[in-house]
This record gives C-alpha cells, sequence and structure tokens, in this order.
C-alpha cells in the first residue's frame, strides 16, 4: 500500500535549508533517517510503538522545486510486516479475532500519515514567506511584488467571507456561524501564538486574519447584541497582540531591538513605550558630566535605544497599516 502527503513552501530560501530542517524534524518521529548525496531523505519507523510491530513503513522525501518556493513530496510505502500475516494465520479458526490486527493496521497507517503531514507543516512554517514586509532591503523590489500579490489575495478572501455573511437572512443562523467561528478562531489564536513564539510565521496566517474579518461583518449584522460586542471586543485584542507578535517574528532585527529594551516580543505597548523612557533617563549623558568616556558611551546607548524603539514601533506600523481593514469590507 502506498500513499503521499505533500505539502508547498512559498519562499525565497534555496533548498539546502529545507532538506536540512526536514532531516532535523523527521528524526524526532522515526526510528531511522538517511540523505543521499541526491537531497532524497529516506526515513522509517515513524511513530513506532508497541502496536507497530505488524506493519513496516518506509517513506522517501523530496524537494521539488516549484514557481515561487518548492513542493514537498513524502512517497510512504506502507505494508503488513511479517508478524501481521503470521497472527492472521494463528487466529484463522476464530476469524473474529482477524479484526484486532487489521484495526491496528489501518489505525497505525493514518498515524504515520499524520505525523508525515505535521513534519511537513512545521517545516513549511518555518520557511514559508506570506508576503508582510521584510527587513532586507536588497530584495525590496520582490517583497514589494509579494507584498501586492498577497494583500489581493486577502482583500478577495475578505470579500468572499463578506458575500456569504450578506448571504445569511436568519438571525439565528448568524448568532450561530459567529459563536461557531469565535470558538475555532480563539483555538486558532492559541495555535498562531504558539507558533510565532517558537520564532516561526504561520503559513495560514491569513486564513486566521479572514476568520476575524468575518466576525466582525457578522456582528455588523446584529448590531445590537451586547455579547457577541464583548466577545469581538476580547477577540479584537488578542487579535492585536498575536499580530504584533507575527511581525516581529517575520523580523529578526526586532528580535534584537525587544533585546536591547530588556523585552520579550509578547511585550505590551505600554511596556515597550515604558521601557524606552527608562532608558533613555539611565543613559542621559547629563548623568555623566564631567566624565568623557561615560557621556560618549551614553551617547551610543541613547542612540541604540532609540533606534530599537523607533524599528519595533516603525515596524510592527508598518505592518498593520499593510492590512487591508475588514470593518472597510
Amino acid at each position: 500500500m502506498r500513499f503521499e502527503v505533500s505539502e508547498q513552501i512559498r519562499t525565497n530560501k534555496d533548498a539546502t535549508p529545507i532538506i536540512s530542517a526536514l532531516v532535523e524534524q523527521l528524526r524526532k518521529v522515526s526510528g531511522e533517517v538517511r540523505l543521499t548525496d541526491e537531497g532524497i531523505i529516506t526515513a522509517t519507523r515513524i511513530e513506532f510503538s508497541f502496536t507497530s510491530f505488524i506493519r513496516f513503513d518506509s517513506t522517501v522525501v523530496s524537494v521539488q522545486p516549484k514557481k515561487g518556493g518548492f513542493l514537498c513530496v513524502a512517497e510512504v510505502n506502507y505494508r503488513p510486516a511479517f508478524v501481521f500475516w503470521w497472527i492472521l494465520i494463528l487466529f484463522i479458526p476464530t476469524l473474529v479475532a482477524w479484526l484486532v490486527p487489521i484495526t491496528f493496521y489501518l489505525t497505525q497507517k493514518e498515524t504515520v500519515r499524520s505525523a508525515i503531514q505535521a513534519v511537513l507543516k512545521r517545516v513549511r512554517n518555518e520557511f514559508e514567506v506570506i508576503g508582510q514586509t521584510h527587513c532586507n532591503n536588497q530584495s525590496e523590489t520582490s517583497d514589494n511584488k509579494s507584498q501586492n500579490s498577497y494583500d489581493a489575495d486577502f482583500a478577495q478572501m475578505l470579500e468572499e467571507r463578506k458575500t456569504k455573511v450578506d448571504a445569511l437572512a436568519d438571525k439565528s443562523a448568524i448568532t450561530l456561524r459567529f459563536s461557531t467561528l469565535r470558538d475555532k478562531w480563539l483555538d486558532d489564536a492559541q495555535e498562531v501564538t504558539s507558533i510565532v513564539r517558537e520564532g516561526n510565521v504561520p503559513a495560514d496566517v491569513f486564513e486566521f486574519a479572514a476568520d476575524f474579518g468575518e466576525l466582525s461583518f457578522l456582528l455588523q449584522k446584529t448590531p445590537e447584541d451586547p455579547i457577541a460586542k464583548a466577545n469581538l471586543a476580547d477577540c479584537e485584542e488578542l487579535y492585536e497582540k498575536v499580530m504584533t507578535m507575527l511581525a516581529i517574528a517575520d523580523c529578526p532585527d526586532c528580535k534584537d531591538a525587544y533585546k536591547v529594551l530588556g523585552l520579550t516580543p509578547d511585550a505590551e505597548p505600554t511596556d515597550i513605550k515604558r521601557a524606552h523612557q527608562d532608558l533613555v533617563k539611565v543613559w542621559h549623558s547629563d548623568r555623566f558630566s564631567g566624565d568623557t568616556e561615560l557621556t560618549a558611551r551614553a551617547q551610543k546607548e541613547v542612540q541604540k535605544v532609540q533606534a530599537a524603539y523607533e524599528h519595533i514601533t516603525v515596524h510592527t506600523a508598518a505592518f498593520f497599516d499593510a492590512k487591508p481593514d475588514p470593518e472597510k469590507g
């Protein structure tokens, strides 16, 4: 039995770091991983446990160039092990007992598939480019084209969501959709936050943002609902925080800027402003008058603090300015 799992990665990086990341991730879930000189990865005994003795699996992963990035393809050779057939023969007199090894065999297949999908998604999340403003000025033209393309896609996605919401005429259907989507969005927010805290950019972040836009559209259909307003306000606060963290994850220089201010990327805007003001006071040159060496160092420290603060505020502001406003539809 053979099956295939694949993920497309939109990135401007070459294949080498992607292959290395695949090898690293597969080693976490496989008994053995081998890499050939041609960049082909072979993994065996994926997610092996005490119930896995009835199956044999061998997965060949290749990274194929595609327009705008790469396609990671995992071809899985999944078949029963010798023990599987031995058990079936042993239980020939009681055919009902065959269900046990067969059930284990089919369950293990889904375990293998899910593990491979998770590996490919983690690597995709690590390298995916989603068209945000990048810090590398050398590729500014390319980034602008990518930004415009993704902004257009996102605007179209929002328009489709708005059309879907406009088609809902029944108030109970609107309320049900709002409640269901809100619960899903809050679960997604936890997953997105976890990925961003690891320094990665989620590949499905536009879907996440579009869901939030749809929540806004749904609220516009029932503006008198106080509970829905309160729920959306909570989501709005979380959305702003997640998207700020996302802007930082997409910009390595921002992480360094946070270190300069003595903060972590999930710091609140008020904490950022306070840290900036406190450090400027600490290194104010008037405090070191009479000591030329310390005065010079203080001036450099203030410049560094100021640059870090401006980098964070300007970059995150640019990030939000680039996103279409759901309220405008």
